[in-house]
């Protein structure tokens, strides 16, 4: 499955991505375009992203007031709060 390029888990009611592709995540090596645009996000985006270097789209939109997204040290954890209506 390395030679996966784009990845859709849109409209899923997710709160983050599925444990079991979270652990295989980084093995994508070809992967360019991730899209969880409209679940509800609960949880950090796993850290095997940040290694997926042909990542070039990244659809987070959601309708969801918060999205939480955290760095590699667990102390740089951000909260970001959408501001639309």
């Amino acid at each position: 499955m390395t030679s996966l390029y784009t990845l859709n888990l849109s409209h899923n009611y997710l709160t983050s991505v599925p444990s079991e592709l979270s652990k295989k995540l980084s093995k994508f090596e070809y992967l360019q375009e991730i899209d969880f645009s409209d679940n509800n996000p609960t949880e950090a985006m796993p850290q095997g992203m940040g290694k997926l270097s042909q990542l070039w789209q990244l659809d987070l939109f959601t309708k969801a007031p918060r999205m939480i997204f955290t760095a590699e040290n667990e102390d740089d954890t951000h909260d970001s709060t959408n501001s639309w209506n």
